[in-house]
């Protein structure tokens, strides 16, 4: 790399190669593991060398895949097939300190799925704020525009429904719109009941977000998310069709819940009479499969699920979905 550039320093911001991508890109995107050998020692000399830290491409041509989102790594595929860099957080440090943008929504996206929130931190300590909007485009009327969703208030959104309790307190006191809602046009303090989090829920309204009146059918999400048996049976028993009615409405309850590997609500779920086998888009042990939650899997199993249900994106089983996780042997 000295070499290259010494025969012409203007090949440190200059695309190329494979993706058309910058060099710092290349050095930050790479897992190449060599041993005694860092692309971060790579990127901290093309960095000296006046590389641009807030590098980026575009994929799509919607969102924003910057250096520092190479980096943090991970996204939808889990973070064993998209791993972060082996030496992440300096990588990262090194690129902010540099000037790269803290507001990288991809990498918050990127890292969002995973428990912890060390991505968030780092970001929030390096000036990330309510002041900041996703730098992600926003498709409207067939044209990307700037997107209108603040940062804090959609990585909020996300942690409140997905049981991320703590990064979502994080957020909460880090300036998040407290205002924002669910897809189906919850609000947070909903949301976090139906997650099962009624602590958060009432942490959110002491910090004045908007409060609504809990109907039965929230509730029995609730006691069944947080495992409360007791709660769960004498509702179901006081009203037998609630459980049917529940399920309509929340197609995705019991997917959520064994994905996020919480096994007392989904062997509370199954007791009640939930169905293990529905398939909004997957089922449930689809999810548990590819997340590599091995002790969900065998408690569906032991539950009654299908092991050869079938999802309707792919078609696939969810021994399919474990080996595409990264988990091939999960299944006895």
């Amino acid at each position: 790399v000295a070499d290259f550039l010494d025969q012409d320093a203007s090949l440190v911001n200059r695309r190329g190669g494979t993706f058309d991508w910058e060099p710092l890109l290349y050095a930050c995107y790479s897992r190449l593991e060599v041993p005694g050998r860092s692309t971060l020692d790579v990127a901290r000399f093309l960095i000296d060398r006046g590389a641009d830290p807030n590098s980026h491409y575009l994929w799509g041509g919607q969102y924003r895949f910057t250096a520092l989102t190479g980096a943090f790594g991970e996204g939808e595929m889990g973070p064993v097939n998209q791993p972060p860099h082996a030496r992440c957080d300096e990588l990262a440090k090194l690129l902010l300190d540099a000037g790269a943008d803290p507001n990288d929504g991809q990498a918050l996206y990127n890292t969002m799925f995973t428990p912890g929130h060390d991505c968030l931190a780092m970001l929030l300590e390096y000036g990330l704020g309510p002041q900041h909007r996703c730098n992600w485009l926003f498709e409207k009327n067939g044209v990307y525009v700037d997107n209108p969703d603040q940062t804090l208030g959609y990585q909020l959104n996300w942690a409140v429904q997905k049981h991320h309790v703590e990064r979502a307190k994080l957020l909460i006191d880090s300036g998040a719109d407290l205002g924002v809602r669910t897809v189906e046009g919850k609000t947070l303090y909903e949301a976090a009941w139906r997650a099962g989090h009624p602590d958060l829920a009432r942490y959110l309204a002491q910090r004045g977000a908007e409060t609504v009146e809990i109907d039965a059918e929230t509730r029995l999400v609730a006691a069944c998310m947080a495992g409360d048996a007791d709660t769960a049976k004498a509702m179901v028993d006081a009203t037998p069709r609630l459980v049917r009615r529940v399920q309509k409405k929340n197609p995705d309850l019991v997917v959520d819940a064994a994905g996020s590997n919480r096994l007392d609500a989904v062997g509370l779920m199954a007791d009640l009479g939930f169905n293990l086998d529905r398939v909004d888009a997957v089922a449930p042990l689809h999810q548990a499969a590819f997340q590599g939650h091995r002790e969900m899997v065998e408690l569906l199993l032991r539950k009654g699920a299908d092991p050869n249900v079938k999802d309707k994106h792919h078609d696939a089983t969810p021994q399919q979905w474990a080996t595409t996780g990264g988990h091939p042997d999960i299944f006895p």
